[in-house]
């Protein structure tokens, strides 16, 4: 093979690469907002049905009714999301799909850094642009 070819194979191996890695991180910011964002969401929205309890508890002391409808309340928290196990099952798939496109960027990278010894081998220069 010679050197333009092995230059347009590893072209063509490094876009690859690079979609790949687009991906794969598009997937892990998406996988980074079910575990971090929606569990700051669930605090918050848990967080603020306490606030309305305690508010109901101290207003209303004395009423036989309160007791019941702090619990009613309390029953209407948010699960957070690893228990919620369609989202787990979600999860669960989106990590497999950025585990995936690991695999593929690991062995793109594998195969450009062979292609990238064959075209020294035959004497080519590789430039930061190509």
């Amino acid at each position: 093979m010679t050197v333009a070819e092995l230059k347009s194979r590893r072209k063509t191996k490094k876009d690859a690469f690079n979609t790949y890695a687009k991906r794969r991180n598009g997937v892990r910011d998406i996988v980074s907002n079910i575990d971090n964002k929606l569990d700051d969401e669930v605090r918050s929205v848990n967080d603020r049905i306490g606030k309305c309890i305690t508010e109901l508890q101290q207003g209303l002391k004395g009423s036989t009714k309160v007791s019941a409808l702090c619990t009613d309340m309390a029953a209407t928290k948010e699960s957070y999301p690893g228990s919620d196990s369609k989202l787990s099952s979600c999860r669960s798939n989106v990590k497999s799909e950025q585990s995936r496109c690991q695999g593929c960027i690991n062995t793109l990278d594998s195969e450009i850094r062979s292609l990238e010894n064959q075209i020294r081998e035959q004497g080519g220069t590789i430039y930061w642009w190509e």
